[in-house]
């Protein structure tokens, strides 16, 4: 798999492959695998078919751009949408097409139940030098969302030709949560104040996605969103058709990168020497060994790469903020163990509190939801704002020290 880190990444391929014959340049013909597929009136797929084609990118697109295109916010004045109208004239009819197309496929996502849990991704901002000189909270537009939707269909697609050709293949799969951990998550939630009560020991995506939207952009999104988290089974690639939970999707697999990650890869080989009309009981013999090993190693290397990409981003957090030693900022309380808090700031950089600090008496956490100091009453609950300042930013370990400061 590829790493990425800041603005940079460590291909999976040779930079040779990534970054030469494979980039979609624009006005230069590639060769491509693609998924041509057949959509009714409501969005739904109706037929498909995998290709060996010749793509011609026709404008290299910028996400930014599109979204102002499609959504103009005041920032951008009549000339600034002009030069871009311009600069997209050869794709600009499509926009509202695929737009609306976007939009169709929302509705069904949202009527399935697909849970949309919120995440706060960093961008770190880099100098020539190459340190951090900024972080900012990466937002996601309608074109992101799009062009996500769209990779969901094609993956989709491929997973259903892989199940119903009976042909070795390489899933993603997200099984449902084990009655454990629902236990654990009725707790928080009733921590939280919050009385739900689920049909089956098991909820539906249904009943976790109607939590998800009530709680949004309110002070308990924290704890809800990072409970239903962390009640989730860990996604990962298996040989066998398990479906995806989170998605709501019986079918599913990763076909859209094969640049930057096996199992992609994997399966274009398969899917390949299914068009070349290869019988099912050669695909077996040829593949049956290979998705398993594929599917293994993909998910141990998947595993390695977040932990990597999420230590090295924790180092240039701390690089920023030994930069910011002794200012004073108010985050929100994003964890709490019985040594302290976690405190997250609003450019998603995250830093611990001392219990000892916050607590005159030995602290008492509820659920991993709040906690409570006996003597004086106080009380500090996931998702409530907590005033610090930055006492120490450890670049080796990536570690950042707050300071509660009382108001």
């Amino acid at each position: 798999t590829s790493i990425y880190y800041a603005d940079k990444v460590i291909p999976m391929l040779p930079t040779q492959l990534s970054n030469g014959i494979c980039s979609l340049n624009e006005g230069e013909d590639r060769l491509a695998f693609s998924c041509l597929m057949r959509l009714d009136e409501n969005g739904e797929i109706r037929s498909y078919k995998f290709v060996k084609s010749v793509i011609c990118s026709r404008v290299k697109g910028v996400y930014k751009e599109i979204n102002a295109l499609l959504e103009p916010t005041e920032s951008e004045t009549d000339a600034d949408l002009t030069d871009l109208k311009t600069k997209y004239e050869a794709v600009l009819d499509q926009l509202p097409t695929m737009d609306e197309l976007y939009r169709k496929r929302l509705v069904l996502r949202k009527a399935r139940g697909a849970m949309d849990i919120e995440s706060n991704e960093a961008k770190l901002v880099m100098d020539e030098n190459g340190r951090c000189i900024d972080i900012v909270k990466r937002d996601r537009g309608t074109s992101e969302c799009m062009i996500e939707e769209f990779m969901l269909l094609a993956n989709q697609c491929a997973a259903n030709a892989g199940r119903t050709n009976k042909a070795p293949f390489v899933y993603r799969v997200h099984e449902a949560p084990d009655a454990e951990k629902m236990e654990k998550l009725s707790a928080t939630l009733l921590a939280c104040g919050l009385n739900a009560k689920f049909k089956n020991p098991i909820p539906t995506q249904l009943e976790l996605a109607a939590l998800l939207d009530e709680t949004r952009g309110q002070p308990i999104q924290i704890p809800v969103h990072t409970g239903i988290l962390r009640s989730m089974q860990k996604a990962r690639y298996a040989p066998q058709p398990l479906g995806h939970y989170g998605l709501v999707l019986a079918d599913y697999a990763h076909f859209t990168s094969p640049i930057r990650r096996y199992p992609d890869l994997a399966i274009h080989r398969i899917l390949t020497e299914m068009l070349n009309g290869v019988s099912a009981s050669q695909l077996q013999r040829d593949f049956n060994e290979f998705a398993q090993q594929a599917s293994e190693k993909s998910s141990k290397q998947e595993v390695a790469a977040v932990r990597i990409e999420r230590d090295v981003e924790d180092l240039y957090k701390a690089e920023y903020m030994h930069n910011h030693l002794g200012e004073v900022y108010t985050g929100t309380v994003a964890g709490i163990t019985p040594r302290g808090v976690f405190v997250e700031l609003d450019n998603t950089v995250e830093g611990f509190v001392p219990a000892a600090q916050l607590c005159k008496g030995e602290p008492q956490v509820i659920d991993g939801v709040s906690m409570l100091d006996p003597l004086t009453g106080k009380s500090w609950m996931l998702g409530s704002s907590m005033k610090i300042r930055v006492a120490a930013a450890d670049v080796a370990l990536g570690r950042i020290d707050f300071e509660y400061m009382v108001e």
